[in-house]
């Protein structure tokens, strides 16, 4: 008996589609490709953590057709009961810890002696920690510079107000 052996094709990584400039651009976009795919990863876990227990309250009560039935789903589902009520709440807090995440790790590589308390409060109140760059304050014109014309387009008073 003949055993044919199958030559492996080269596979492609992910990491072959990334990019095609330098390898310090290379490693910079799939570190940060990491990161989207964490964060992601987490705000799904989070959201299914707190909801996942709701639905299934809300399931298991809508299988009752009676107050006794009612009751005794209550009773014998009642850990579902306590979870629900704990994560519920909680969804907005862990949400948040979640959002505040890049922040607390960018502050968190830039100042290693600090501590981790230091650093989420730093990521919390800090007023403006995010790498975006902010826009000044729009100044509205003042409405007797602006020449409006019934016969001017949309686009150009548009134009003109700006």
């Amino acid at each position: 008996m003949t055993v044919f052996r199958s030559q492996s094709q080269p596979t492609t990584t992910p990491d072959e589609f990334v990019s095609t400039g330098s390898s310090n651009s290379q490693c910079h976009q799939i570190r940060r490709l990491r990161l989207v795919r964490t964060q992601v990863f987490l705000f799904v876990m989070t959201y299914a953590l707190c909801v996942g227990w709701c639905a299934l309250v809300i399931f298991l009560e809508s299988l009752t057709y009676t107050q006794a039935q009612e009751i005794s789903v209550t009773v014998k589902y009642f850990p579902a009961l306590v979870f629900n009520a704990i994560f519920a709440p909680l969804a907005g807090f862990l949400n948040m810890i979640v959002f505040l995440r890049p922040k607390y790790l960018r502050w968190k590589h830039g100042n290693p002696q600090n501590t981790s308390l230091r650093d989420f409060w730093h990521s919390l109140l800090a007023a403006n920690t995010s790498r975006r760059r902010e826009k000044g304050p729009i100044a509205l014109p003042d409405p007797a510079e602006r020449k409006r014309s019934d016969k001017s387009s949309p686009a150009e008073r548009f134009d003109a107000w700006r």
